[in-house]
């Protein structure tokens, strides 16, 4: 018997293997296939090509349906989307070709119906330290597979859960997608009330330049608020305001202290309350003071030297409009004028007297009391005139 050739058969084999590399088929895979949901021609699938030779393209028929040549490319994913689904599942057949061959593959793509979500309960915040609020949401449809991406208030960090705990007051809404199709279903805004405690003030403070004090008064609150602090801002605290740290609050009203020596002007402020049994806020309320300016009264215009029992004398100083004047006489009596600026004086025996007077203007601030002094001056005292009682006619002489 004739031995077999080594080097012939391995050359031979080398030769079939190189042969069946040189033909061989594409290779791939279909991957992220979304089903089609809510009657819609929205399905879809990816195709990944993981091996093949020269030009690479894919054809996908189901029925009429007929898409293609896509080109490709290995190792990059290519969508075929706009696939419509049957409930039953339509099936797809993607065939890809190199230069050397083809292969394929035949993913279904079902029918789904729609995501549907609604809200089972909501928790309004009761409690602020921790805060309370809940959100229960029902989710049904699709393929049953879902992700929830949620939005709310400032400072909400999304847990990416279908419910919520531990929420604060505000506004949420949610997206529901559907982890085997393309559809999605919002819901919201869904509101969480909180139970802050709230206060109604009363009128602004209006105080007179010089005062180191007033009074905040209010008239309602809600909450059962047991806290409060007041914030000035920047241009208060510039001429000695200063804020004031959560401390008990007070029946009404809350007694403010402010510096002797700031300016005359409206000074802004906001005051917020607190339930330290809740560990509830309330919003802050804004409130103002202001300070109003002191009149500013001339000198006393007049005699300042006169008779005894002297009646009518004058006196006044330069009229502001709106000002009323509170005139004291000290010797003397006022016999005109009353409240104005303009007075007149009966003055009595010898003696030191005094003239002062206290402005007051419109915004009901009272000026420093003005004083003039007034000298009385005694009467002139004349002596009996001596002399003869009787005396002749054209007496001439008579002593």
């Amino acid at each position: 018997m004739r031995k077999p050739n080594f080097i012939s058969t391995i050359v031979t084999s080398a030769l079939f293997l190189l042969s069946a590399a040189a033909f061989a088929q594409p290779t791939f895979t279909i991957q992220n296939k979304k089903d089609a949901c809510n009657g819609l021609p929205n399905g879809s699938f990816e195709i990944l090509v993981s091996a093949g030779n020269g030009s690479l393209s894919a054809v996908i028929l189901s029925g009429p349906f007929f898409l293609g040549p896509l080109p490709l490319a290995i190792g990059v994913p290519t969508t075929v989307s706009g696939l419509a689904g049957t409930l039953g599942g339509r099936a797809y057949l993607v065939v890809v070709s190199d230069d050397d061959g083809s292969s394929n593959s035949s993913p279904i793509i079902k029918l789904l119906s729609n995501v549907s979500a609604s809200i089972t309960s909501t928790t309004n915040v009761t409690t602020c330290t921790p805060t309370n609020g809940a959100i229960d949401i029902s989710v049904s449809g699709g393929s049953g597979v879902y992700t929830y991406v949620w939005s709310g208030p400032g400072g909400f960090v999304d847990p990416g859960t279908q419910d919520l705990s531990l929420l604060g007051g505000g506004s949420y809404s949610v997206v529901v997608s559907d982890a085997g199709t393309h559809c999605t279903q919002s819901l919201g805004p869904i509101i969480i009330n909180i139970a802050s405690p709230s206060i109604t003030l009363g009128t602004s403070p209006t105080v007179c330049s010089g005062a180191t004090s007033a009074n905040l008064p209010y008239t309602a609150t809600t909450g059962s608020p047991d806290e409060f602090s007041i914030d000035y801002n920047p241009a208060a605290e510039a001429q000695g305001f200063v804020d004031v740290a959560f401390t008990a609050l007070p029946a009404s009203p809350i007694s403010l202290v402010v510096p002797a020596g700031a300016s005359v002007t409206t000074y802004n402020a906001t005051v917020t309350i607190h339930n330290t049994t809740t560990g509830c806020f309330g919003s802050a309320t804004a409130f103002t003071v202001k300070i109003n300016a002191l009149p500013v009264t001339s000198a006393i215009g007049g005699s300042n030297s006169v008779c005894a029992n002297a009646a009518g004398s004058a006196y006044s100083v330069t009229n502001t409009a709106g000002s009323t004047y509170a005139w004291t006489i000290s010797g003397g009596a006022q016999t005109g004028g009353t409240t104005t600026n303009a007075i007149t004086v009966t003055w009595g025996v010898a003696g030191p007297g005094n003239v002062s007077v206290v402005e007051t203007n419109t915004v009901t601030c009272i000026g420093t009391i003005v004083n003039f002094p007034v000298t009385i001056n005694p009467s002139p005292v004349t002596s009996v005139i001596t002399g003869s009682i009787n005396v002749c006619a054209n007496a001439i002489g008579s002593a």
